[in-house]
């Protein structure tokens, strides 16, 4: 969390107050896409609907950065009202959620929006595979096949 120093950039700094100045800046980006499509929707010239969509980025993309940026505000604002000190910004990241909610996809079958139900099986399917699947014979690495777990209490050090 002290790569904003190394680099010499504040950009880069964990956000710790709720009134950050980047969140301005976000919002900025989001206004900064909106006056984008007004100004093409302005431009004079015989230019056709399908022409000035070609003058701009996708629909669905700006929608993609208007949800990232307001989540990625609200989400940080609620973990700094929540007790949080400070949140690295650079360390959120979505990937292994996504990951999951495309498993259960995949293990719904046809269906594309599992109930609850369907997601709880999904998820003791996918644990229970974990814990019956065999090692791979592979790799330079091997399974432990007798593990003893010792719960007695550890030797206490001598004070010195």
């Amino acid at each position: 969390m002290t790569s904003h120093k190394r680099f010499r950039n504040e950009n880069l700094a964990p956000y710790t107050d709720v009134n950050d100045k980047r969140f301005q800046f976000l919002l900025e980006v989001i206004q900064y896409f909106i006056e984008w499509e007004e100004s093409v929707d302005s431009r004079p010239g015989p230019f056709k609907k399908k022409q000035r969509k070609m003058m701009l980025i996708s629909d669905h993309t700006v929608s993609g950065i208007q949800v990232t940026v307001l989540t990625f505000i609200g989400f940080v604002k609620c973990l700094l009202q929540s007790g949080a000190k400070a949140v690295c910004g650079r360390t959120v990241c979505q990937d292994p959620l996504e990951q999951a909610f495309s498993i259960f996809r995949l293990k719904g079958g046809c269906s594309n929006n599992p109930d609850l139900a369907t997601v709880l099986q999904s998820r003791i399917s996918m644990h229970v595979q974990r814990q019956i699947a065999r090692p791979r014979k592979r790799g330079n690495t091997a399974a432990e096949k007798d593990i003893s777990i010792d719960d007695s209490p550890l030797p206490k050090r001598s004070k010195k």
